[in-house]
């Protein structure tokens, strides 16, 4: 299985890869990236050709298990489909941030830093997980997986100029974790 670089880009955010084609009519296998989730009311996807940012029109979207099979107009053989197999996803950060809700910019979390008011730094954000009724932020700390819940009484400040996310873990969380 491939790992999903983040790709960073002040105009796009990396949704995922495509994989593979399945079917004669150019289907798309999409890997999607950590935590992603893409909203129904886009229509638009950018595909990432010889680094340039190609728009395709989204004709269907079904997403299961961390893949989303994918129909782009105009891409109706599966030769047409080969062609964009490896090539990375993108939708532009701008109509994301429109549809989403301040509650849900999380998204663009991941890469940033977090730093604890008390431990200092402790990792960096490397997926989002929204599984649960609970977002958590995944941070890798010291090579082992550390959750921080997204309420406010764990998440004090986010500085997306500095890219940094200050926290204030209460005492014993993360022995308590095991990690």
């Amino acid at each position: 299985m491939r790992i999903i670089n983040l790709i960073a880009n002040k105009d796009y955010h990396l949704i995922g890869i495509i994989q593979k084609v399945q079917g004669l009519e150019g289907h798309l296998v999409v890997q999607l990236a950590d935590g992603q989730t893409v909203l129904p009311s886009f229509t638009t996807v950018f595909v990432h050709i010889h680094a340039t940012y190609v728009p395709y029109l989204v004709d269907t979207w079904q997403e299961k298990g961390g893949y989303a099979l994918v129909k782009l107009t105009h891409i109706t053989t599966r030769t047409e489909a080969e062609a964009l197999r490896d090539s990375s996803v993108f939708l532009p950060k701008k109509a994301i941030q429109k549809v989403l809700s301040k509650e849900k910019e999380y998204i663009f979390w991941i890469g940033f830093v977090v730093e604890d008011i008390h431990r200092g730094v402790l990792g960096q954000v490397i997926c989002v997980k929204e599984r649960t009724m609970q977002p958590f932020l995944e941070v890798d700390y010291q090579g082992k997986e550390l959750l921080i819940p997204i309420h406010k009484s764990f998440v004090k400040e986010v500085n997306t100029d500095k890219k940094r996310i200050k926290v204030d873990l209460p005492q014993g969380y993360i022995s308590i974790l095991g990690i």
